[in-house]
């Protein structure tokens, strides 16, 4: 993996956690590209719901490491370029981390039960199953 990625906001060398977010970001990309013409059937899905699911739940635990951080930031220690104190600033950051937090852990609660309930399907065969 290269560790020496740049970081397009800041221009200095990303961190792991960054260079995984960018890979992850473009398996994504590269899922959704995958998904033009996808004739599978509703049963063909379980896989893929499984691991949408998992992706999701590991959203919230980085979440949450990013909200901690932003909680332990001194405010004193960072200017704006808007006019607005660090502290307000910092302050919205996170309540977005927080909001984020919550809808990514329903997202993440609703797929797991539509995996589930895909598991439960299979494709009706009229040749031997009864009517």
């Amino acid at each position: 993996m290269d560790t020496t990625a740049m970081s397009s906001r800041h221009g200095h060398s990303a961190d792991a956690i960054t260079i995984h977010l960018h890979n992850a970001a473009e398996h994504i990309e590269s899922a959704n590209h995958a998904s033009h013409g996808d004739g599978r059937e509703v049963t063909d899905l379980y896989d893929t719901f499984g691991a949408l699911s998992a992706l999701l739940s590991r959203l919230p635990q980085l979440i949450a490491h990013l909200h901690r951080i932003l909680d332990r930031a001194d405010a004193n220690l960072y200017e704006t370029d808007c006019g607005n104190p660090a502290a307000e600033l910092l302050n919205t950051a996170q309540l977005a981390t927080d909001e984020a937090f919550s809808k990514i852990t329903t997202a993440s609660q609703t797929i797991a039960d539509a995996w589930s309930v895909i598991g439960r399907l299979r494709i009706h065969d009229t040749g031997t199953d009864p009517v």
